[in-house]
């Protein structure tokens, strides 16, 4: 997020960038789950936050199901590296609208 926020917000990928402020708010938001299985980690997001004391928060039977876990991976890690962060730092300086002539704009207007 750092390296991202350093650049202009003409010359980010509007995705990317919108990828990141979902992370940063789930992570301010208590949200960032990490688990760890030997050599890999997975990132996810819960419901709640760990100190929210609602009763959806605490009961058993309202937690995410694991049929469901695949849909709330957020990263996935292997030895220090996380894949999906890795690959959208590839495209995190290319905003395909930035390619857009003007005169593609007044044809679609």
């Amino acid at each position: 997020m750092n390296e991202s926020a350093m650049l202009s917000e003409s010359i980010r990928n509007p995705e990317v960038d919108a990828h990141f402020q979902y992370l940063v708010d789930c992570y301010n938001h208590g949200l960032v789950r990490r688990l760890s299985i030997g050599l890999f980690s997975f990132l996810w997001v819960d419901n709640y936050s760990k100190v929210c004391g609602v009763f959806k928060s605490r009961c058993d039977y309202l937690k995410p199901r694991y049929l469901t876990f695949h849909e709330r991976i957020m990263d996935i890690g292997f030895l220090g590296q996380w894949w999906v962060i890795d690959k959208k730092m590839e495209e995190f300086d290319i905003n395909p609208n930035e390619w857009i002539s003007k005169s593609d704009e007044k044809i679609t207007q």
